[in-house]
């Protein structure tokens, strides 16, 4: 069925209009961000300017945005994956996991997640993309890449979607404006001349704005009905995607029916549909949103960023630096108090007191004997300067980010001290890393799910292990076993993980309390050094450390190192269970000597006892016989 426009475009308006509030908030929050004159009401800066005076920004934004970046910069999170059943190889684990952080590098995906990261900071929301490509112009196979969404107001998402990842979302728009020469050279078939004006505005978009055109990628799950079969074995196969002749092959032992859907997408402007149907391969929407914070409130969802609150102490902080500046700018212009007679013949110098640096001002005594006196005006007030404190001290309040979080001084003294106010910081603002720790794990089933779709084929992958080291691994390999029966190698169809999220120790507060809580066990127990100095040179920044914790490990105590167990050459650690069954052996062999030693002893005694009373019995007749014969 043809995809309808007015549909498509009654869609649109539909979710707009449910996100519209969130949006202009948004878009508010990015433009505040850049400071200047974006952080004063346009009423005031105009009357300010009419008058001449100053508009001052100090903006403090930014540093609260790039600290909570900076923790979700060197986080480095890790998408691991875990098998979900028994059939699942384990070698496929590693596989798809090196497969996953190949993606990752070669897409350049940390810039990418920071840049989606930093606008969730400072706009509620951002995002970035899973897309396949051919590897290059002369290839057939695709690879897998992860683009950035520079705008992060670009995707317009299902107004229905209520989870933090949008997994629920049953569409999704990502809008483009295109210069009208770009769009003709992309879209040579389309006409402009559809754009009336009923169209140039739909709802509360503009789809022409002056020379740009807007474009939208319309992602949408089409429901599909699907045939499922299990096999003896228990997988399950789609049967409507298998050849008929092949189905009695799979010994198939169950059928049903089933709704399922596909992802696809059209390319759409305000008056046609430029790109018809194109099926994606995988079954999710491959645009991935990091979002700020959200409540719900009374039904209708409030999203807002780290800065939402923030904004009026900016705004405070720089009226009173405003305030401030100008008051001392006044000072020197305080007016001199003179009579007539005093500057008569002199007035040039007088009228230029307050512009040229004049050493001296002559003046002439007047009758009255009144010298020139200057009118001091009154000192600035200091509530000024309280009034600008208090506005900083606000915005690190609304941030819950302090001066400790900050590296500045602060009135804690003490290392804990400062590395609980640093706490409260990551903790105020850990809704922001949570929620961009719950996009990677989307991205991670994005992917998991695409790969054996993508990389569908028998051929090589280049796969990245947890070292950096990257390696080619076969897949979906095809070899003869021993008795003539084809069997596939790495058959990445047949995996099924769960995806988890692994997060480095990198958090400064983390890594600063590890390092200060070593640094004084090892003050009071120099000794462990020995045991612990990998660990504790795994907590330092400088440069080398590393490579210092790497030579400790060296030198720790055989049963603490960590072996390869494929290395000839590493030194056999024995095994916990294996000594314990040797003790319970030897302790029940001791048993068994010990019994017997016992057994023996008694056989022993009672031969002896026995010796004893018949030497005894030998006596006592002996001594019969005497005395009878006396």
């Amino acid at each position: 069925m043809a995809l309808e426009i007015a549909d498509v475009l009654d869609q649109f308006n539909a979710d707009w209009d449910a996100d519209e509030t969130n949006r202009d908030e948004a878009a508010e929050d990015m433009r505040f961000c850049r400071g200047g004159e974006y952080q004063w009401p346009s009423a005031v800066v105009a009357d300010r300017k009419a008058k001449g005076r100053p508009i001052i920004t100090v903006n403090q934004i930014p540093k609260f945005v790039r600290q909570v970046s900076g923790d979700i910069r060197q986080s480095q999170p890790a998408i691991e994956c875990y098998p979900v059943d028994d059939q699942t190889d384990p070698i496929l684990s590693d596989i798809f996991e090196g497969a996953v952080r190949q993606i990752e590098y070669q897409s350049g995906a940390q810039s990418i997640y920071s840049h989606a990261a930093e606008c969730a900071i400072m706009a509620g929301i951002g995002h970035f993309r899973i897309v396949t490509d051919y590897a290059d112009d002369s290839a057939f196979d695709q690879d897998i890449f992860i683009k950035r969404i520079l705008d992060p107001l670009a995707v317009i998402w299902d107004g229905n979607a209520n989870e933090i990842d949008r997994s629920d979302a049953g569409h999704c728009f990502v809008t483009e404006m295109v210069a009208e020469r770009d769009f003709k050279a992309r879209y040579p078939k389309a006409s402009l001349a559809s754009f009336d004006d009923g169209v140039r505005t739909q709802g509360h978009t503009d789809w022409i704005d002056g020379d740009f055109i807007r474009i939208a990628e319309y992602w949408v799950k089409e429901p599909v009905d699907v045939l499922l079969g299990m096999t003896q074995d228990g997988q399950t196969v789609r049967l409507d995607k298998v050849h008929p002749d092949m189905i009695p092959m799979l010994g198939i032992v169950r059928e049903r029916k089933a709704k399922s859907h596909k992802v696809c997408r059209y390319v759409v402007n305000g008056s046609e549909v430029l790109e018809e149907k194109q099926d994606w391969a995988g079954k999710h929407i491959p645009i991935i949103p990091v979002m700020g914070s959200e409540m719900s409130i009374n039904g209708e969802v409030v999203r807002k960023s780290l800065i939402r609150d923030a904004k009026a102490p900016q705004q405070l902080y720089n009226f009173w630096r405003s305030h401030a500046a100008e008051s001392i700018a006044l000072a020197p212009k305080a007016p001199w108090l003179v009579e007539a007679e005093n500057i008569k013949g002199h007035e040039s110098f007088w009228n230029n007191a307050n512009k040229d640096n004049i050493p001296y001002l002559p003046f002439t005594s007047a009758e009255s004997g009144f010298v020139p006196v200057r009118n001091q005006p009154a000192a600035p007030p200091a509530a000024m300067w309280q009034e600008a404190k208090v506005a900083a001290d606000d915005m690190q309040a609304t941030t819950g980010i302090f001066d400790a979080s900050l590296g500045q001084r602060s009135n804690e003294t003490s290392g804990r001290a400062i590395i609980a106010r640093q706490r409260e910081g990551d903790v105020g603002s850990f809704v922001f890393i949570d929620n961009f720790n719950q996009a990677i794990r989307r991205a991670g089933q994005v992917l998991i799910d695409l790969i054996p779709k993508i990389y569908d084929s028998q051929r090589i992958i280049r796969v990245m292990s947890n070292d950096q080291k990257q390696e080619f691994v076969p897949v979906n390999h095809v070899v003869m076993d021993t008795d003539g029966q084809e069997t596939v190698i790495n058959d990445l169809s047949t995996a099924r993980f769960d995806v988890r999220i692994k997060t480095g120790p990198s958090y400064s507060t983390s890594r600063e309390e590890a390092k200060e809580q070593l640094g004084q066990l090892l003050q009071s127990s120099p000794d462990l050094m020995q045991i612990i100095g990998d660990i504790y040179f795994d907590n330092l920044d400088f440069n080398g450390a590393d490579k210092i914790a790497d030579r400790m490990r060296k030198i720790l105590p055989p049963q603490l190192q960590e072996q390869d167990p494929d290395d000839p050459n590493a030194v056999q650690q024995p095994d916990p269970t294996a000594q314990a069954a040797e003790r319970l052996q030897m302790a029940d062999a001791e048993v068994k000597i010990a019994k017997t030693q016992a057994e023996t002893g008694k056989i022993i005694a009672e031969t002896e006892q026995t010796e004893v009373e018949t030497e005894l019995k030998a006596f006592e007749t002996g001594m019969n016989a005497g005395i009878n014969g006396q």
